[in-house]
C-alpha cells in the first residue's frame, strides 16, 4: 500500500471513531481507491455509514465534522428520510461520509438482483459493497454482500440491456461527407459502454456508465473478452472515421460471438447486420 493510500485509511478510521462516538453507526463501509489502496493525491475518502433506524440528524453529523477539524461542508444531493450525504475538506483531503438506512441499501440491492434494473449507478454502489473495507460492524457488511449477489438473471439482464448499437457500419461511407464528428464520437462513447456492459454481465462484474474511471482495470478484470480490448475501445476514437466504424463493426461481432456462447437463446440482432451498407442510388 502506497504512502498516500496509508495517510487516508488512518484519516478514515479516525472518523469512523467520531462517527461512532456522535451517530452510532451499525456498520462503516470504506470504498473507493483508499479501499484498494490504489489512492492519489487527487483522491477522496468515500465513507458509507450504516444505521439500523434513521439515519442521524445535522446536528450530529456537523459535531462529527467539528470534531474532524473539517472546513466547509457541502450537502451531496438532498437530505432523504433514509439517506443523507455531505462532503468537507480535512487537512487538505476531500472527505465524503454517506449516512443511510439499512432497509434503504436493502431496498437499492433489491432493485438490481431482484427487479433486475441492471442500467443504474447502484451497481457503482454494489461494486464498493463488494470491494470496500469494512471499518465497522463487518457480520454487518457481509450479510449485506450476500444479499447482493450477481446471478444468473443479473447476467441475461446485463446482456440483453447493453444490447443497443446504432449500426454506424452502415452509413460509414456518408460519415465524411456530412460532417458528423460530434454526433459520431457520442455513438462511439454509448457504443464503447455498452460493449464493456455486455462484457461485465458474462463476466458477473458490476458495472455502470456513471463516471467510469480505471476502464483498464475494469477490462482486465474480464475473463472473456475480445482480445486487445482497451486499446481496441480507445481506436473507436480515431480521426480517421473509417478505421474508427471499422473497429466498432468487428468488436461488437466478438462481443456477440461471446454471448451467444452463453446465452444462445437471447435475441441478438442488430438493426442493421455486420457487413451491410447504405448504398448510393445511382
Amino acid at each position: 500500500m502506497s504512502g498516500t493510500a496509508q495517510r487516508l485509511r488512518e484519516l478514515a478510521e479516525r472518523l469512523v471513531a467520531l462517527e461512532l462516538e456522535h451517530t452510532g453507526p451499525a456498520a462503516a463501509l470504506l470504498t473507493g481507491s483508499a479501499s484498494t489502496g490504489q489512492a492519489d493525491e487527487y483522491s477522496d475518502i468515500d465513507l458509507i455509514l450504516y444505521f439500523d433506524g434513521s439515519i442521524p440528524d445535522d446536528e450530529a453529523i456537523e459535531a462529527v465534522r467539528d470534531a474532524a477539524g473539517g472546513g466547509e461542508a457541502m450537502p451531496i444531493g438532498p437530505r432523504l428520510a433514509n439517506a443523507y450525504a455531505i462532503q468537507f475538506p480535512v487537512d487538505g483531503v476531500q472527505v465524503q461520509l454517506a449516512h443511510e438506512t439499512l432497509a434503504s441499501v436493502e431496498a437499492d440491492i433489491a432493485k438490481v438482483v431482484d427487479e433486475l434494473e441492471v442500467d443504474t449507478p447502484l451497481q457503482k454502489a454494489l461494486e464498493g459493497l463488494h470491494t470496500g473495507l469494512a471499518l465497522h460492524g463487518a457480520e454487518t457488511i457481509e450479510r449485506l454482500r450476500q444479499r447482493a449477489v450477481y446471478s444468473d438473471e443479473v447476467q441475461r439482464a446485463m446482456v440483453k440491456t447493453f444490447w443497443r448499437f446504432y449500426p454506424l457500419w452502415y452509413v460509414a461511407d456518408q460519415l465524411e461527407r456530412r460532417d458528423a464528428l460530434v454526433w459520431r464520437y457520442e455513438v462511439m462513447a454509448q457504443s464503447a459502454y455498452n460493449v464493456l456492459g455486455v462484457l461485465a454481465g458474462l463476466n458477473r462484474v458490476w458495472f455502470t456508465t456513471f463516471q467510469l474511471k480505471r476502464m483498464g482495470k475494469l477490462v482486465d478484470s474480464f475473463e472473456l473478452a475480445p482480445p486487445e480490448l482497451t486499446e481496441r475501445l480507445e481506436a473507436l476514437f480515431d480521426p480517421d472515421a473509417k478505421t474508427a466504424v471499422a473497429e466498432l463493426e468487428r468488436l461488437v461481432g466478438e462481443t456477440r460471438d461471446l454471448a451467444r456462447q452463453r446465452f444462445p437463446d437471447l435475441d441478438l440482432s442488430l438493426t442493421r447486420e455486420l457487413s451491410t451498407r447504405h448504398l448510393p442510388f445511382s
